[in-house]
């Protein structure tokens, strides 16, 4: 299973995506590749704070277009509030504590 994460998921809404990203992206197992409800919410904030215009409307539709056409059946629904508390709850006996969008892409893996 791959997760992918906001940047790289976020890299195919810019005018000139890194080609690199493209190239990985096109050699991977499709029906191994997700994202998250995680995700999706950074992606929903980022063109919410964007100001009203022609440019928020085409990031927002290419957004909609990318959850429905390309991530359909492939988002991982974030339901595991027990792991993330015991992943929480751990992180004092960590040596580096993770951030939460960390912990919670964690979680929505079922690690």
């Amino acid at each position: 299973m791959i997760i992918l994460d906001t940047n790289v998921v976020s890299e195919f809404l810019r005018s000139s995506p890194e080609k690199q990203v493209g190239a990985w992206l096109s050699v991977q197992d499709g029906a191994m590749v997700y994202f998250t409800t995680v995700g999706e919410a950074e992606l929903r904030y980022g063109v919410a704070i964007l100001s009203a215009g022609k440019r928020r409307d085409l990031i927002s539709d290419a957004i909609e277009s990318m959850l429905e056409e390309d991530f359909r059946d492939c988002i991982l629904v974030w339901q595991a509030m027990h792991t993330t508390t015991m992943t929480f709850s751990n992180l004092p006996h960590q040596s580096q504590s993770q951030p939460v969008a960390t912990i919670l892409l964690a979680t929505a893996a079922g690690r």
